[in-house]
C-alpha cells in the first residue's frame, strides 16, 4: 500500500508544473463542495483547472488527473473531460511531466473550444430572449422565462389555460402552443393569423 496522499504532494506537483509551463499553478484542497486527503485541484490563470483524485485507486498508489471544463461543456459544446492515470510513488516531478506531456496538449484546446461554444451560445440565447421580450408582453399574461439547450421559451398562464412561446437561438422560428383555450380566444387568434397568412401557390411546398 502506498501512503502518499494527493494532499501531501499537490503543492510540489503545482510547483513542478509551473516550472514546466511558465504559468503559475496553485492548489486548492477544498473545492466544489468536496474535500478529501485523496483529492486536490490545480488552478492556473484563464480558468485552467485540473483535478487529482486517488479515490478508488489508493491501494494501487495511483491517481486520476482530469482537465476540468466549464459547466455546459457536454450539453453545449459536446465536449467531455479527459484524464490520465499516474502513479503517485513516481514523485511530483514525474507527475508534472506526465501532465505536461499527456494531458495539457488535449485539455487546453478542449477548454478553448468549450469557451468559444459557450460564448456563441450566450449570444444566441440573448437574441432569443430579445424576441421573447418583445412577444410575451403582447399577451398581457403572467409568464416565466426558461432556457433549454438551443432554445429559449416562456410559459404563459391565463384564466383556465396555459401555453408557451418558444424561440430558437437564431431568433427564429417562433413556436406557439396553447392548451385549454376558450372558443372565443381560439377564434380571435386564428382570425388574426388568417389575416396575415399567405396561402401557398400550386407547386409550393412548405
Amino acid at each position: 500500500m502506498n501512503d502518499i496522499t494527493v494532499n501531501e504532494m499537490a503543492a510540489e506537483v503545482a510547483a513542478e508544473l509551473s516550472a514546466l509551463t511558465g504559468v503559475t499553478w496553485s492548489v486548492e484542497l477544498d473545492r466544489h463542495g468536496w474535500s478529501s486527503p485523496d483529492c486536490a485541484w490545480l488552478l492556473a490563470p484563464d480558468d485552467q483547472e485540473l483535478s487529482i483524485r486517488a479515490n478508488g485507486h489508493r491501494l494501487t498508489g495511483r491517481a486520476v488527473i482530469r482537465g476540468v471544463l466549464p459547466d455546459g461543456a457536454r450539453e453545449v459544446a459536446r465536449v467531455d473531460s479527459r484524464g490520465i492515470t499516474v502513479t503517485l510513488g513516481r514523485g511530483a516531478r514525474a507527475i508534472a511531466r506526465e501532465i505536461h506531456r499527456r494531458l495539457l496538449p488535449t485539455y487546453l484546446p478542449s477548454l478553448a473550444e468549450v469557451r468559444e461554444a459557450l460564448r456563441r451560445w450566450d449570444e444566441a440565447r440573448d437574441r432569443a430572449h430579445a424576441v421573447l421580450a418583445e412577444l410575451a408582453p403582447l399577451l398581457g399574461l403572467t409568464h416565466e422565462r426558461h432556457d433549454r439547450h438551443d432554445r429559449a421559451f416562456v410559459t404563459l398562464h391565463g384564466d383556465g389555460f396555459h401555453g408557451f412561446v418558444e424561440v430558437g437561438h437564431s431568433g427564429t422560428p417562433v413556436k406557439l402552443e396553447f392548451t385549454g383555450l376558450s372558443v372565443e380566444i381560439a377564434r380571435a387568434m386564428l382570425t388574426a393569423l388568417g389575416s396575415r397568412w399567405k396561402a401557398p401557390r400550386d407547386g409550393d411546398h412548405r
